[in-house]
């Protein structure tokens, strides 16, 4: 996975875009200089906690927070310094960390200062439980964990009580009730290349790289049907279109509509010149606004915006006005990663 490196660490669009992209013109916007932050330059993940604060995982072993006024920073870990490469956030505020052979939350102390709690560090052979769950046998709830390695954290989700921590070789399972760890052993099970997490129409799906999409269920993994089309693809944005279709995004194989209940896969709805563009701008990631516009950021040629209903129909595309962005993007060779602020519509560019 690639990292995001900033000359500009965040840049700060506001302005009133709940019915459009640029409805209101170029919207005003800060930059905030690595310098200004005193933190490394790179920057992996971005999340938003229940009270509006966004935090980075930054490459110098901490996360960055801003909650609209001040920057802050968390130091990780102390004793073992990491780099965050995955953030995510439950209806409580706790903020949920990862990282190389680490993870563990963000919570206020006994003094209310916000502070990171390892759980990872706490862990030896005998208190995870192995839930690994295959055709040829079943060893669920066995004890002492021998097989157990983190590995590199890119991914994790959070599902009510359920936080998922994804490496290429395990998928930690932290209960956040009773504070227990499970783990699957995906390299058991012939995953390779497990890369990202999504929680869309009801279901947690994991993206491996090499055998396609799968879901997570009563703590097994169950191929999708027709998730093999996606097996040698990079499946990097999974997004909602209706109760029975999602609209999936890969790294350099093209855009496809997937029904759930068939497993049937489809282009056709993005016409083609501008579906062979967005591909070849090699998508990295993506999300849909609450407007029903369609956003996807690339690596090679910025941020592209599909108005709705024209990803369905007509498939028109283009790239958001802001010229000088889209050059800082390509300049750089790196994408944009951006979350949507449903809070004040503010959205945050991260590069």
């Amino acid at each position: 996975m690639k990292k995001l490196t900033a000359t500009l660490m965040a840049v700060i669009f506001v302005s009133g875009i709940s019915a459009q992209i640029n409805r209101y013109g170029t919207p005003l916007s800060k930059s905030y200089s690595m310098q200004d932050i005193q933190a490394a330059d790179y920057n992996w993940c971005i999340t938003k906690d229940k009270f509006g604060a966004i935090y980075f995982g930054n490459d110098e072993n901490m996360v960055i927070r801003y909650d609209g006024t001040a920057w802050s920073k968390i130091t990780v870990g102390k004793n073992k310094p990491t780099i965050v490469r995955a953030l995510g956030s439950d209806d409580r505020g706790i903020v949920y960390v990862g990282g190389p052979d680490e993870f563990g939350f963000i919570a206020p102390d006994s003094t209310g200062t916000r502070k990171y709690f390892s759980v990872s560090q706490n862990l030896n052979t005998n208190n995870v439980i192995d839930i690994t769950n295959s055709d040829d046998s079943l060893h669920r709830g066995k004890e002492g964990g021998s097989d157990y390695i983190i590995g590199d954290i890119f991914s994790l989700l959070v599902n009510d009580s359920k936080v998922y921590f994804l490496s290429s070789r395990s998928l930690s399972v932290y209960n956040s009730v009773t504070g227990s760890v499970s783990f699957i052993n995906l390299r058991k099970l012939g995953f390779r290349q497990s890369i990202r997490l999504y929680s869309v129409n009801g279901k947690t799906i994991l993206a491996d790289n090499i055998k396609g999409l799968f879901e997570i269920r009563n703590d097994k993994l169950t191929e999708l049907q027709g998730g093999g089309f996606f097996s040698h693809k990079m499946c990097l944005a999974i997004l909602r279109e209706d109760a029975n279709n999602i609209i999936i995004a890969t790294h350099e194989n093209g855009v496809f509509r997937y029904n759930f209940l068939d497993g049937s896969v489809d282009s056709s709805f993005i016409e083609k010149g501008s579906l062979k563009r967005l591909t070849e701008s090699k998508i990295y990631c993506g999300l849909r606004l609450q407007s029903g516009e369609v956003i996807f950021g690339t690596l090679r040629d910025g941020i592209f915006v599909f108005n709705s209903p024209g990803i369905y129909a007509e498939g028109i595309i283009h790239c958001i006005e802001a010229r000088i962005l889209k050059n800082f993007v390509n300049y750089y060779q790196i994408t944009i990663f951006f979350k949507i602020l449903t809070s004040r519509q503010c959205i945050i560019l991260h590069a």
